[in-house]
């Protein structure tokens, strides 16, 4: 086998790695596929599948083996035969959006972010599709109840389709059109045509590349549970003082506050820990389990935040401060703040951001895009203020 056909089933074997299962449950590796015609490379946990496929080069050999999606080598104790079948969407299909890859890797990173994987309340953990059909707007949802992220699709559904999927579905898609368009020589993706398809068991995500014959699946199954009415956050759209603001100066500003907070919550851990007696030094349980709650305790009793008011941006639990001024006092989550800002800027053409403010308990909102006008694609993002000490 020559090193080119070798480099293309190990790139797309990583390309498709964000759909492979845990290493316990045997479906941390590839299946490669050959017929003559076509080369094509699946992974899957049973809950998401990617498939990379593109036109089978002429020295690879025929028939089928299990791949590392770490390597791309094969792997000798593993058998094809033993493969799950997988790679097709099941259930009757509800609707269709034609949309671009761009705005699929948009969701990726900027709507996934928002979504909570921890939170007892499953559907959290999840992107919504909203889709109400007929002409009218397809959204994207992810909130994990302390913010929300929606995204407007710039094309419209062929009918009204509602469905929760795991972000990992998008992640996974975008890794596998990424390693595929590597593989046919492609750079850029982002105009390139997407279909997304609902049905009543599953979603499917798939690209194709008419030139070279590629084609791009990525599948899974619905989540269960019921997601927050998230129309009801945006209708509430009570009177608002807008501030335009830099998001490439205030998001990274944000971002280093996470960092520095951190740090300064750590220090006033370990000052507390170092102020217990001498009883409490040592090295038997008694003496590290004090330890553990003393230092836990004063971390978490740490100021964390960014106060955003007239005199600027203040960071709340490190000596941090940016210029500015805003014309209005509202706290927020510096961590929050810097990712609506980075996905607001996304949309636009422009790194000005607009922050929407009315006072400190009411929520703030952040556009981007074309969100004011439902014919475009567009971004919003939602996030409640810290409460006041």
């Amino acid at each position: 086998m020559n090193t080119t056909i070798v480099n293309h089933v190990s790139i797309l074997a990583r390309g498709v790695k964000g759909a492979a299962g845990a290493k316990r449950h045997g479906l941390h590796h590839a299946l490669v596929r050959n017929d003559g015609a076509t080369l094509s490379v699946t992974a899957t946990d049973l809950e998401v599948c990617a498939v990379a496929s593109i036109a089978a080069p002429a020295d690879l050999p025929l028939g089928a083996s299990i791949v590392s999606t770490v390597t791309g080598e094969p792997v000798a104790d593993r058998y094809p035969e033993d493969y799950p079948a997988v790679g097709s969407l099941d259930g009757a299909i509800v609707a269709s959006l034609r949309t671009t890859f761009g705005e699929v890797r948009r969701l990726v990173d900027h709507i996934a972010p928002a979504c909570d994987d921890e939170s007892s309340r499953y559907a959290l953990g999840g992107i919504l599709l909203d889709w109400e059909g007929d002409g009218s707007p397809a959204f994207a949802v992810g909130t994990d109840g302390r913010r929300m992220h929606i995204a407007r699709f710039a094309g419209h559904a062929t009918a009204p389709a509602t469905a929760i999927v795991s972000p990992r579905l998008f992640a996974a898609f975008v890794a596998a059109v990424k390693a595929t368009g590597k593989v046919i020589g492609r750079k850029s993706l982002d105009s390139d045509g997407v279909t997304i398809t609902i049905s009543t068991q599953g979603v499917e995500v798939a690209w194709f590349d008419d030139i070279d014959g590629a084609l791009v699946k990525a599948v899974c199954r619905l989540m269960e549970g019921r997601f927050p009415t998230w129309r009801w956050v945006v209708a509430d759209d009570a009177a608002n003082v807008g501030h335009t603001s830099d998001a490439g100066c205030l998001g990274p500003w944000c971002a280093a506050v996470v960092k520095a907070t951190s740090a300064a919550a750590k220090a006033a851990a370990a000052a507390a820990v170092a102020a217990l007696p001498a009883e409490f030094q040592g090295t038997d349980r008694r003496a590290e389990a004090k330890r553990r709650s003393v230092g836990g305790a004063a971390a978490a009793r740490h100021p964390r935040g960014v106060r955003l008011d007239r005199d600027g941006a203040t960071a709340l639990g490190c000596p941090r401060r940016t210029g500015g001024s805003f014309p209005w006092t509202v706290s927020v989550d510096p961590a929050f703040l810097s990712e609506a800002l980075a996905a607001a800027a996304a949309w636009g053409a422009t790194p000005r951001v607009t922050i929407h403010a009315t006072n400190a308990q009411s929520a703030i909102r952040i556009p981007g895009g074309a969100w004011g006008d439902i014919r475009g694609a567009g971004f919003l993002a939602v996030v409640m203020p810290l409460a006041n000490d």
